[in-house]
C-alpha cells in the first residue's frame, strides 16, 4: 500500500509539472502538498523530481 501511495504522488507532481495548469489546478496541488498527508512519500517525490531537474540542467 506504501508503495502504491508512493507511486501515486510521483505520477502527480510528475504530470502538474510537466504542463501550464490554471491558477485554480495550481491551487489546488499547492493545498494537496501541505495538507499533512503521505508528507514523506511527497517529500521522497519532490527530492527525486528536483535531483532528476538539476542533471538534466545543470
Amino acid at each position: 500500500m506504501q508503495n502504491q501511495k508512493a507511486r501515486y504522488v510521483r505520477k502527480v507532481l510528475e504530470v502538474f509539472i510537466s504542463g501550464r495548469f490554471s491558477p485554480v489546478t495550481a491551487l489546488r496541488v499547492a493545498r494537496w502538498l501541505t495538507d499533512g498527508k503521505n508528507s514523506r512519500e511527497k517529500l521522497q517525490a519532490l527530492s527525486e523530481l528536483w535531483e532528476r531537474s538539476k542533471k538534466e540542467n545543470p
